[in-house]
């Protein structure tokens, strides 16, 4: 079965909202980072942390890139709504 789409190819973005994405730009991101990290508190496992920071660095610039795009397309002119500022991907970090 195929979605009904309309017949333009042009892509429609939207803010993210609810929950943690009125707060932080990649919540999921956000969520894997700390349920990683609290993984790796409980089993304490030098591999666990090579994981993590593996993920972590793959999951930020990604979320950057997102959070910037998201920035540049809600910005309040012509109509569009504005991108309120938010925390990227590791509140309260980054």
């Amino acid at each position: 079965s195929s979605s009904s789409s309309s017949s333009s190819s042009e892509t429609k973005y939207v803010i993210p909202s609810g929950f943690l994405f009125d707060y932080v730009t990649c919540a999921n991101y956000c969520c894997e980072i700390y349920q990683w990290l609290g993984f790796n508190i409980a089993t304490q496992t030098a591999f666990g942390y090579l994981f993590l920071m593996a993920g972590m660095s793959q999951m930020f610039p990604w979320a950057v890139q997102k959070h910037k795009r998201l920035k540049k397309l809600f910005d309040g002119t012509n109509g569009r709504k504005k991108f309120k500022r938010r925390f990227i991907v590791l509140p309260p970090f980054f």
